[in-house]
């Protein structure tokens, strides 16, 4: 006697991820593809996005370099 069973199928979870993945995002995730894989993560608030170009500007103007390329930067 054989015993036969219906099972739905899964979704693919290990597809490679494509562009339409990118799109299809949430406006408040930021989406990337990498290694053919698609990850999400949460956008940063404005606030945040804020802080960290001020510490980067900090940052960039007392040790980026300059034209002489002796890494002083411009102050």
């Amino acid at each position: 006697m054989t015993i036969t069973a219906t099972v739905p199928k899964l979704p693919d979870l290990y597809r490679m991820a494509s562009y339409q993945d990118v799109l299809i995002s949430h406006d408040n995730m930021l989406a990337q593809i990498i290694n053919s894989e698609a990850r999400l993560h949460a956008r940063p608030a404005d606030v945040h996005e804020w802080a960290g170009g001020s510490i980067h500007a900090e940052i960039l103007m007392r040790y980026g370099r300059d034209e002489t390329g002796d890494g002083l930067g411009v102050g």
